[in-house]
């Protein structure tokens, strides 16, 4: 019997270390990996994923948010974008992702979501912008590896450790302090919609802390509604001397762009639709048609997607469909024009502890028009409604009108008590919800009631003021 013998392979002792020593760092990157919100990145292929900026819109603002970006030396590295609900702020942090990613300045982004629980928390946060960073940045998988080794669990400790051992730390390790790398972008969309405000407030305290360190090569963009919470903790010493706060506001004219949005989604509808030969090329939409929805999209780019959406649909006639919208036609039977924005209103609402006062303020905002024999030649024109006026008219304690708006800043402009600023809606399709009972539903706003209340409260003021003079 012939015995075969097998030629023994020499492996270099350091190579076969390093062999090891790879293999048990790749398993604290999948420990990390195991802890990724998957749904969370710009270009996830999640169905509710939102879309980028329409070609052509947001471009004043989006060139300034690159040019903050690229600044070799910036004062501000915390970025916070604002708006009211709707006005495009998770679009246009879309869209700076997909620009830094393609010129390679992109960290990582988280980007929230209210329905979601692996998106509607911070539980994945630290670990999903980690795990990013380190694909961003190759050089820091060994340090990061290690790290998770040295305590696997990190990943459920305070966001605060999780920041320092999961990127700051891995950094500092990694990359020596003389050599300075070009700064990257780390974008948190929808901070608001991320658990409580202490979750939210939290988050910002963190990155401000780590960020004060002009050393790590990082900005941050914070994309959100303004919230009571989020606007306190921006506005602490500490954060706000790190802030640039970025308002979208008429600054940059928001209702071009939406008209250039409509236009474009009409032409596609004219070109695709299988209804197109019964369409005008030349007549339809009406300018005036146009200029309607850009005045109730009050420069708030999801109700003209919403609208565009309903307008779209393959199974009617677009000319119906948009007849219905201009209510030159009753609305069919289960249909629901609005049900994105409705959704996005109820959600605002629900945030609400006492509705009931809300609903007098709404009934101050809504339906205190003057009458021509009080004013003559000013009928139907609004009140200019201070804080002031519509807390003594309703009869609130200092403060009191403040806190029951706490949480509308997304849909009102609230000033302080003290101011001669007025308080106004954002959103000029919001009536339109508030009081249609079948879209509102228990925040339905009843116009006859309201004029029942306005008048009872009129006559308690008046009542008031003969009883003192």
């Amino acid at each position: 019997m012939q015995i075969i013998q097998r030629k023994k392979v020499h492996i270099p002792p350091r190579r076969w270390l390093n062999a090891i020593l790879k293999e048990i760092l790749s398993s604290g990157i999948d420990i990390l990996r195991a802890h990724v919100a998957s749904g969370a990145h710009h270009d996830s292929g999640k169905v509710y994923e939102k879309p980028k900026c329409h070609p052509g819109t947001r471009e004043a603002i989006l060139k300034e948010i690159m040019n903050w970006v690229r600044e070799p030396i910036c004062s501000y590295p915390i970025l916070w974008q604002h708006g009211p609900a709707g006005s495009g702020k998770s679009s246009i942090a879309r869209s700076i992702a997909a620009m830094c990613k393609k010129n390679g300045l992109l960290a990582a982004d988280f980007f929230f979501f209210r329905t979601d629980n692996s998106l509607n928390n911070s539980e994945h946060l630290m670990a999903t912008l980690a795990y990013q960073v380190m694909l961003a940045m190759p050089e820091l998988r060994n340090a990061l590896g290690q790290a998770i080794l040295r305590d696997p669990l990190i990943l459920s400790s305070s966001l605060d450790s999780q920041l320092r051992a999961l990127v700051v730390e891995p950094i500092i390790d990694t990359i020596p302090s003389e050599i300075a790398p070009n700064a990257r972008l780390i974008i948190i969309d929808g901070l608001d919609e991320c658990g409580d405000w202490r979750a939210q407030q939290n988050i910002i305290s963190i990155f401000s802390s780590a960020l004060a360190d002009a050393s790590l090569p990082f900005r941050l963009m914070i994309a959100s509604r303004p919230e009571q919470g989020i606007r306190e903790a921006f506005q602490s010493d500490s954060t706000d001397s790190l802030t640039w706060q970025l308002a979208l506001d008429d600054r940059y004219d928001p209702d071009t762009d939406i008209k250039l949005f409509l236009n474009a989604r009409f032409s596609g509808i004219k070109a695709t639709h299988p209804a197109k030969q019964s369409l005008s090329p030349s007549s339809w939409p009406s300018k005036e048609a146009i200029d309607f929805l850009v005045q109730k999209a009050s420069g708030q780019f999801i109700y003209a997607s919403t609208v565009m959406n309903f307008i779209e649909s393959r199974h009617r006639l677009p000319s119906d469909m948009l007849d219905i919208i201009l209510k030159l036609k009753p609305r069919l039977e289960r249909s629901s024009p609005y049900a994105e924005l409705d959704a996005l209103y109820a959600h605002i609402f629900e945030s609400v502890h006492d509705f009931e006062q809300v609903r007098q303020v709404f009934a101050c905002l809504l339906f205190s028009k003057i009458d021509s024999s009080i004013e003559p030649g000013m009928k139907g024109r609004q009140l200019e409604l201070t804080p002031s006026i519509i807390a003594n008219f309703l009869g609130f304690r200092p403060g009191q009108l403040q806190v029951a708006l706490v949480d509308l800043h997304s849909v009102l402009h609230i000033p302080q008590d003290d101011s001669p600023d007025t308080i106004h809606l954002l959103h000029a399709s919001l009536p339109d919800f508030l009081c249609d009972k079948e879209r509102s539903r228990k925040f339905y706003i009843d116009q006859r009631e309201a004029h029942g209340f306005l008048a009872q409260r009129c006559a308690n003021v008046l009542l008031s003021s003969i009883l003192l003079s």
